[in-house]
């Protein structure tokens, strides 16, 4: 195995770990919030939203420190935050305290953006995209099997979340361990300490590669649509289908195993044959069908493919958004643009969870059809600036 290959491997490891804890919080968020906040739809979606302020606000300034002091040290900082938030939730027995967690790992998951990073350091512009592929494989891996685990750690622990912060500390700890012993610097020394201060408006950094904003934009737009999707379907599926919680889980465990198999084979396979532009928007009709379907897509036959193909084609366009944007964008730059990518993302999580739950109180297919129409504006924007114009190569080029 060659050196790159070895410091992708402990890079994927590192961010399986952490999606992995992260994951297993996901259904008992969206559920005890609920049952905190009385049920109220802006509570709810406010718990949930935290996080992503938290990450829009820190992402960018992470990934420019990176860029200034290296990944590994960032990397380290951020999983000792991780571990002390799942303490906190441990026994947070209280929606403030709940909360409160959930701010300080939201600041600590603004290293996904670093890592992504750290992918960009060690690969070249014909693997790029292949490699970033494998990180959302990674992403999509541990966010699956922490689904199952949380349920299974809440049952075992009788509603509490005692049992499930305590070992999503462990799997952290390890993270910690990992980092610390196996995975070495990626960012070349010289690189590092002359790139600037870290700009703590993610707008005005965003400001300095105006060639990308149109791709910027499609990358929102698609984010923004997919959290309306993510933070209610859980609570949706409990409601309307009559599902039990462990059942919801399997259903969502389909849809990151989908996603990881996209992300690990599929984007490995395609991304040799064709265009990341062409893949996107060939991508972008079959996730709006999934979105419009989805609240009446029952009994379960019906809800398990419309499932699989939202899986598979939210990941595609992801990655395929990001491997365009990283391209376009020179290595000294990379952790500070990833930084840019997860604000958006933050951003529209933020404003996304509450909207969709405040939607999912007034008309419970509101955030669906939403979702749906979004990416059908996303289908007219790609047409227009990935395949019909494509402004941002020939930016690029002058620069």
């Amino acid at each position: 195995m060659d050196k790159n290959k070895r410091l992708l491997f402990g890079i994927l490891i590192t961010v399986f770990i952490d999606l992995l804890a992260f994951g297993m919080f996901i259904p008992d968020i969206q559920l005890r919030a609920c049952e905190y906040a009385g049920g109220e739809g802006f509570l709810v979606g406010f718990t949930i939203s935290v996080f992503s302020i938290s990450q829009f606000i820190f992402a960018p300034i992470l990934g420019k420190i990176s860029d200034n002091i290296g990944r590994r040290p960032v990397l380290l900082v951020s999983t000792i935050l991780t571990t002390l938030s799942f303490i906190i939730y441990a026994n947070a027995s209280t929606l403030p305290l709940m909360i409160l967690a959930r701010i300080i790992v939201g600041i600590s998951s603004s290293n996904i953006g670093v890592a992504q990073a750290y992918i960009s350091d060690i690969s070249n512009e014909e693997n790029r995209t292949r490699y970033l592929g494998l990180i959302g494989a990674a992403l999509a891996a541990g966010f699956t099997l922490g689904f199952p685990m949380g349920m299974l750690l809440i049952t075992l622990g009788k509603g509490s979340p005692y049992l499930l912060g305590y070992t999503a500390c462990i799997f952290s700890a390890i993270n910690f361990l990992y980092i610390f012993f196996w995975l070495p610097e990626s960012r070349k020394r010289e690189l590092m300490g002359n790139n600037g201060k870290p700009e703590l408006n993610p707008f005005k950094k965003l400001s300095k590669h105006p060639h990308l904003y149109p791709v910027f934009l499609i990358y929102f737009i698609g984010a923004f649509a997919i959290i309306l999707v993510d933070t209610t379907f859980m609570q949706y599926a409990v409601k309307y289908f009559y599902m039990s919680r462990n059942e919801v889980c399997a259903v969502l465990f389909m849809l990151g195993i989908s996603a990881g198999l996209m992300n690990g084979v599929g984007v490995q396979k395609l991304t040799m044959k064709y265009s990341n532009e062409k893949l996107a928007i060939c991508s972008m009709p079959i996730i709006s069908a999934s979105f419009y379907l989805l609240p009446v897509a029952w009994p379960w036959v019906p809800l398990l493919l419309t499932v699989l193909a939202m899986g598979l084609s939210r990941t595609l366009i992801d990655t395929c958004i990001v491997g365009i944007i990283s391209k376009n964008i020179d290595k000294d730059n990379q952790g500070g643009v990833f930084g840019i990518t997860q604000s958006l993302t933050s951003m529209a999580r933020m404003v996304g969870s509450i909207l969709a739950n405040m939607m999912l109180a007034a008309y419970s297919w509101g955030p669906y059809v939403l979702s749906g129409s979004l990416i059908v504006v996303n289908i007219c924007l790609a047409y227009k600036y990935l395949i019909k114009d494509r402004k941002y190569e020939s930016a690029r080029e002058a620069e």
